[in-house]
């Protein structure tokens, strides 16, 4: 099949239909047809390449994803413990004579509850001052328990009564004293931030 094509200057050109070019491409092109499916087989894949790189984490040279930029702290990040928490921890019983005894266990957190509500209290009021510099001083209070002390507690052997886990309760206790070093230390650099304005109690 041939395709008339314009060749003569004085010829009028008319543009070939949809249907002809199909032909033309299939046909007398010698395969054309086929490169141009291929030429675009290779632009989508392309282009889907270029899509996927661009939306691909950064890696480093040791092959680690690179680290996303972290959202700049604010004096109220989330803290890692409240005393809500403490208060609805349970620990699993052992047998009769062994592990802590539940009732010291249960004791000292109710301390750490009281504890952590304090420095929650205090918190909460610091910040009001700092939103509101004219109203009230803020008076601090002394601590029921500091981190230190939790961390030197010892409980005593369970002689009579099913106790608790040592290893779990000592695992919680870690993270006690992560929450009340992290609350403490947020109060004292708000502390810092009023130093004029707060009242000792």
């Amino acid at each position: 099949m041939k395709t008339s094509m314009c060749t003569d200057p004085n010829e009028k050109w008319t543009p070939m239909s949809v249907e002809r070019m199909s032909l033309f491409a299939q046909g007398d092109n010698g395969g054309g047809g086929n490169v141009i499916l291929f030429a675009a087989l290779i632009a989508v894949v392309l282009l889907v390449v270029f899509i996927w790189k661009s939306f691909k984490p950064k890696r480093t040279p040791d092959g680690m994803a690179a680290p996303q930029e972290k959202p700049r702290p604010t004096s109220r990040m989330k803290q890692t413990m409240t005393a809500e928490e403490v208060a609805s921890k349970r620990f699993q019983p052992v047998k009769l004579g062994e592990g802590y005894d539940g009732l010291e266990v249960n004791s000292f957190l109710d301390r750490i509850v009281r504890e952590f509500q304090r420095l929650q209290d205090e918190n909460e009021r610091l910040h009001l001052k700092k939103a509101n510099p004219l109203s009230e001083p803020v008076t601090i209070t002394e601590p029921i328990l500091t981190a230190k002390q939790v961390v030197l507690h010892d409980f005593p052997p369970n002689k009579l009564r099913g106790g608790y886990s040592p290893d779990e309760v000592d695992d919680f206790l870690d993270q006690v004293v992560i929450g009340l070093r992290q609350w403490t230390s947020e109060n004292e650099e708000l502390r810092a931030e009023l130093a004029g304005n707060i009242s000792p109690a």
